[in-house]
């Protein structure tokens, strides 16, 4: 023998109507379907900057990314990504040069100097040690350099 209960059964058909009678009397209508709201896709920037001078002394790679994605209505997350490679001279100004002979002229040392196919010699301070081959950097100041005439050898 199965028992009904059929209180229970009255009341569930009864609830629509009445819900809809309630919401009649107090001047709403009834809900409606909820449409779910379709989130945007990713928002995506890129950007690439290639630099070289001619004699390849400086080069410059620089790439950037920026994306964006809506999590929820009004809510985003916000990513960037910057990558940058520099090669050749420093940020100073500063340039790499070989020393191939060192003078000590007792209160000073004149540093004999390859840049490129370029010869330079540089003052140092007296107790100034570098090896044969090995590599410094050189800083020019310009107002101190003094520049000759490769016909005379008269200063300019």
């Amino acid at each position: 023998m199965q028992l009904k209960n059929r209180r229970n059964a009255a009341l569930r058909e009864i609830g629509t109507p009445l819900a809809a009678a309630t919401c009649a009397l107090l001047g709403q209508s009834a809900p409606g379907v909820v449409q779910a709201q379709e989130l945007m896709p990713w928002d995506i920037d890129t950007s690439m900057l290639i630099y070289s001078e001619s004699d390849g002394r400086v080069q410059d790679l620089s790439l950037n990314l920026w994306g964006r994605k809506e999590l929820r209505e009004d809510k985003f997350l916000g990513l960037t990504l910057a990558i940058d490679s520099l090669t050749g001279a420093s940020p100073s100004g500063a340039m790499p040069a070989n020393v191939y002979v060192t003078e000590l002229m007792g209160n000073e040392t004149f540093v004999f100097l390859s840049v490129g196919n370029n010869r330079l010699i540089a003052r140092a301070p007296a107790d100034f040690r570098a090896e044969l081959e090995s590599l410094v950097w050189l800083q020019i100041e310009s107002e101190k350099a003094h520049f000759f005439d490769p016909q005379t050898g008269l200063s300019i």
